[in-house]
């Protein structure tokens, strides 16, 4: 595939990018800044001109960083998530009346069952702190859903 003079001045070489030399050369004259990632070496985003590209990087410094939520957690709160919906309903959390109260409520018990030295939850025999973070995730989708939960 041949590319013309404009399409190989937009196209960036992702592994001249994500050499330690990169902050020293400009490789595509429309890219204006360049963010790296924790380890200093793989770019996380480029900023140029509007309407430019930057060959096979994605501009994505402005998003979440989803890599950073640890997924042993996220999978701890499905495990509570999974007992809840055996034991009532799968979602029936989004209907419970008064939920933000009852789930704050619920969301402290289990606080001072940690509190008092116990680490795990009698009836569902997972942590406590799972039940923790599994009802600070209901709180925080009440929050985006004010409607529901009422």
């Amino acid at each position: 595939m041949s590319s013309g003079p404009q399409e190989y001045r937009d196209r960036v070489d992702v592994e001249q990018m994500a050499g330690a030399d990169v902050p020293k050369r400009r490789i595509n004259p429309h890219i204006t800044e360049v963010a790296y990632c924790a380890n200093k070496d793989t770019p996380l985003f480029t900023a140029g001109a509007k309407g430019t590209t930057a060959g096979s990087l994605k501009f994505d410094g402005d998003k979440p960083q989803m890599d950073l939520v640890p997924l042993s957690s996220v999978y701890a709160v499905a495990q509570v998530m999974t007992f809840g919906a055996k034991k009532y309903s799968a979602n029936g959390w989004k209907d419970v009346p008064d939920a933000r109260n009852r789930y704050q409520a619920a969301m402290l018990r289990h606080m001072t069952q940690i509190q008092e030295g116990e680490e795990f939850d009698e009836d569902s025999g997972l942590p406590h702190a799972d039940h923790i973070a599994c009802n600070a995730l209901f709180l925080a989708w009440f929050r985006k859903n004010p409607t529901r939960g009422l």
